[in-house]
């Protein structure tokens, strides 16, 4: 399984889980500085999310993909969901992210230590959440 995605700049990438029992990639984010791609998958036993560093493009590449460097996963036995529908870095710490998972389970990683830093469960009453931010203003 791949997944090759395409811009406006025509900067085009492809991305390859390097983990056993993947199933299919559910969502992904490009950090703020554009540096490191957040993948999850939805996996055979917890979902898990892949951290890629976006190398710079070498003179001799004359292809137009982007290379790619694992960095981490993201995984966790604490993690009850079948799989991550939303994920998004944060604007105020690179090192963080947030997953929302089809149980409607809010986690927040420090995704360098590879550590949920915290967990918050909404009721089953709310609608499903599509999108996640941050705000830097704390408002």
């Amino acid at each position: 399984m791949n997944i090759e995605v395409s811009s406006s700049k025509q900067n085009n990438i492809s991305i390859e889980p390097g983990h056993d029992g993947v199933k299919e990639i559910t969502c992904l984010s490009l950090s703020r500085d554009n540096r490191h791609i957040a993948v999850a998958y939805k996996a055979e036993k917890v979902p898990l999310v892949q951290i890629l560093e976006i190398e710079p493009k070498s003179k001799d590449n004359k292809d137009e993909k982007k290379n790619f460097k694992h960095v981490k996963y993201l995984v966790s036995s604490d993690v009850k969901c079948e799989e991550f529908k939303v994920i998004a870095f944060s604007s105020l710490q690179d090192k963080w992210i947030f997953t929302v998972g089809s149980d409607k389970t809010i986690l927040l990683w420090t995704w360098d230590k590879q550590k949920i830093l915290a967990m918050y469960s909404l009721d089953s009453a709310y609608s499903p959440i599509k999108e996640m931010r941050f705000n830097p203003q704390d408002q």
